[in-house]
């Protein structure tokens, strides 16, 4: 068990310029976000979707993005991914390399079949249990956003404050199909998105398994 302190909470805080209350900044990208996000649950493969980073923490600049940490559901990382990406390319609100700022970043995708990030924790990992306790979920079936949480017990912090809103919607069916999808897309792009990592030389802190796609 990984236990952290409120003056470490503060120090993190201090150093990632988190504000107590919310600036002009995030305002305007939380203005952004609830115009598209009730969008998000007709996503198929989606369970639940959050806001997570600079937007949750309150430390947005002008620059900023909006990032989302997006649970799917079993056997449905890449069609998840690849239809979120769709949808927000075909309206110009994807992140990409000419035009970040105030776009949605997909850089974190993970399965319901292996919720715990603390595989991937290091010694000490005072960020990742922040970035964990600050997610904002939008989207959530089946408690997905709860039982996220409840996997990731392998830290405590003092004084932690839950934050536990959410929008339910119902789940997609005919899972036979989208089991085929799946495996279709997960051909076309696993491939095509190794090659990608191999040419960065391999940088530090990015995953791709069966049950993660973990970009930056």
């Amino acid at each position: 068990m990984q236990y952290f302190t409120q003056k470490n909470i503060n120090d993190l805080e201090k150093y990632l310029q988190v504000k107590q209350q919310e600036s002009i900044y995030e305002k305007n990208l939380w203005t952004i976000v609830k115009k598209y996000s009730s969008f998000f649950s007709y996503i198929p493969g989606i369970s639940c979707v959050c806001i997570c980073n600079s937007l949750a923490m309150k430390s947005c600049h002008e620059n900023s993005d909006i990032d989302l940490f997006v649970i799917t559901k079993r056997n449905r990382l890449w069609t998840a991914r690849i239809f979120l990406t769709l949808f927000l390319s075909i309206l110009g609100k994807r992140k990409n390399s000419q035009n970040h700022a105030w776009k949605f970043c997909l850089s974190f995708f993970i399965s319901e079949e292996d919720f715990s990030l603390k595989n991937i924790a290091l010694e000490n990992d005072i960020y990742l249990a922040y970035w964990i306790e600050t997610l904002i979920p939008l989207v959530n079936t089946y408690q997905s956003y709860e039982s996220f949480m409840q996997s990731n017990k392998w830290y405590e912090i003092e004084n932690q404050k839950k934050i536990t809103s959410h929008i339910e919607y119902v789940s997609m069916k005919w899972s036979i199909i989208w089991d085929t999808i799946e495996s279709i897309f997960k051909k076309l792009f696993l491939g095509k998105t190794k090659k990608s990592f191999q040419k960065l030389w391999k940088p530090f802190g990015v995953i791709i398994s069966d049950t993660m796609l973990k970009f930056h």
